[in-house]
């Protein structure tokens, strides 16, 4: 089934989807002193640009005209021949079919009922999620230094939905885009350190009501989702959580917020399941120049909402290169939709893409590499991401020595390392028994596939590198909030460009994460609690200047 730009409504959402009121009524109450302080800091660490003599968060006035004018009602002139988006049910299309008609090609597409057994369903709604996990620490955007910043989600989510001059009044809201699911809640919980203790333990919010906001660890979000049959392929597995870049977020924003034109980095594909709320989706195919569909130098920010609002309208011209007098849009074979509840939209890699929020939404997006999109993948690791593609092509060589190995008495068999908890698996000399534990328990077919991907990386060294591109931002990331344009979609938003915060960057890559590494974990803690007395006089410093 085709979508076409017919289905590109902007008007406001009539099926069951709860309503800001009743949403804002089943959140908990906050102290106003406190939130104000806590939204102030991280309005002024996120966007420190945005001074109240330029107008600060709402100069171009778009809250005061959405929806009925400004980004979200911005038409398309593009025929239906032109801007066309396949919608697919999750149970009709095999595995195989889906490689061959749309990811081997390289389509979008739109898969339907794909989360129809998720947890988050349920356990995603916005009471479920403000009262199990509103004192847990969320990433709203990062500072000038790259460092992520950081809110309560009970204060988000009052900024975001109760707040009548909060996200409601703002031209682009800030957005949670959280990459930090399991490996970096210890990493979380030592930087706040006892300070979140103190909030627990005298927080008045929770006065008058009858269950207590929890802290819950965001590792826990993972057993509300699984990934969709499409996309289980995914190749970085066999490198570890240590070392392949973020790929896994939880997005959550209110109307107007979301992220310009990006592409994934290190050409990776992505899924993005919508939960609550609808996305407008804009996609260009590769090669569409960057100097029109974002342009540059230009009199407006990298938000989603600027970008829907000046640059969009700009794609309606027509091309002076046409003889039909059609439009940038149509030339360059863009591709508009807009994302329901329930529906997953798949971006094959090295498509540019914006989105922008239209009510507010939860999703969850992974970017992924399969042994489709491998090649363009590795060669852009080998530049942006050295250390993990000379990992991944050490797994697949083991691959291949197994089988090789294996020819001689006709089995295959993986031996299983010594896993000695007390041992820092991040010594060197661990290394071989780890990226042979990667292998365990996989089947001869995908020996077999390691093993041609292990000769086609032979094949790929014999072409010359390129230098990494600064353009590739996130599979999703916000300007505001998440622009973090590092691994994949908008996750990673750590930067090593940080003066004395970079030495304990590369200190902390060369950290192991198994819990049973207390040294590990120790040191861990010690160069996040350096990274925050670092920061806190930086502070201190420019403020008595």
């Amino acid at each position: 089934m085709k979508t076409s730009p017919s289905d590109v409504c902007m008007s406001p959402s009539t099926d069951a989807q709860p309503s800001m009121e009743s949403m804002a009524a089943s959140l908990p109450s906050v102290r106003k002193s406190r939130y104000e302080r806590v939204l102030r800091r991280a309005k002024a660490m996120t966007r420190s640009e945005l001074l109240p003599s330029s107008g600060g968060w709402g100069r171009y006035g778009f809250a005061a005209s959405w929806p009925s004018t400004g980004p979200a009602n911005s038409r398309t002139t593009t025929t239906e021949e032109d801007m066309v988006v396949d919608r697919i049910d999750c149970g009709s299309v095999s595995v195989a079919e889906f490689v061959e008609r749309w990811e081997a090609p390289g389509r979008p597409v739109i898969v339907r009922d794909a989360a129809s057994g998720w947890a988050a369903n349920t356990e995603w709604s916005i009471e479920n999620l403000v009262w199990k996990y509103g004192n847990t620490k969320f990433k709203v955007g990062q500072d000038d230094e790259g460092f992520p910043v950081r809110m309560k989600l009970k204060y988000y989510l009052h900024y975001a939905i109760a707040d009548e001059h909060g996200a409601k009044a703002d031209d682009s809201p800030l957005y949670i885009f959280e990459s930090s699911f399991a490996h970096r809640d210890a990493e979380i919980q030592a930087d706040i350190g006892g300070q979140h203790d103190q909030d627990k333990a005298d927080d008045p919010d929770q006065n008058g009501d009858s269950r207590r906001v929890l802290d819950t660890p965001k590792s826990n979000l993972l057993n509300d989702y699984s990934i969709p049959k499409f996309f289980t392929d995914d190749l970085f597995k066999l490198v570890g959580q240590r070392r392949r870049p973020p790929y896994r977020w939880i997005v959550i924003g209110p109307p107007r917020s979301g992220t310009g034109v990006h592409i994934d980095p290190l050409g990776t594909s992505a899924w993005n399941t919508l939960l609550q709320g609808r996305k407008r989706w804009v996609l260009f195919p590769p090669g569409a120049p960057r100097e029109i569909i974002d342009p540059k130098p230009r009199d407006w920010d990298n938000e989603a909402a600027s970008w829907f609002a000046f640059s969009y309208p700009r794609l309606q011209q027509p091309h002076p290169d046409s003889p039909a007098n059609r439009s940038y849009a149509q030339v360059l074979g863009m591709i508009e939709f807009v994302q329901q509840p329930g529906e997953t939209v798949f971006v094959p890699g090295g498509w540019a893409h914006a989105v922008m929020n239209l009510d507010f939404t939860v999703a969850v997006t992974h970017n992924y590499c399969s042994r489709t999109n491998f090649d363009m993948v590795w060669l852009k690791a080998r530049v942006g991401r050295p250390q993990m593609a000379e990992k991944l092509k050490r797994v697949l060589d083991l691959a291949r020595w197994q089988l090789d190995a294996a020819a001689s008495n006709g089995a295959v068999t993986v031996p299983d390392p010594l896993l000695d908890t007390q041992i820092c698996l991040g010594k060197r000399k661990r290394r071989q028994a780890r990226e042979l534990h990667v292998l365990k328990g996989k089947s001869v077919a995908d020996l077999e596939l390691y093993r041609s991907l292990s000769a086609r990386i032979k094949q790929l060294e014999t072409v010359p590198s390129w230098p990494a591109s600064s353009s590739s931002s996130s599979s999703s990331s916000t300007s505001t909030s998440s622009s973090s344009s590092s691994g994949s979609s908008d996750g990673g938003g750590d930067s090593d460009n940080n003066g004395g915060g970079s030495d304990s960057r590369r200190e902390l890559r060369k950290l192991c994460e198994e819990p049973g590494c207390l040294a590990c974990s120790r040191k861990r803690a010690r160069l996040h609690h350096s990274d925050r007395d670092r920061k806190q006089a930086v502070a201190n410093g420019s403020n008595s200047d």
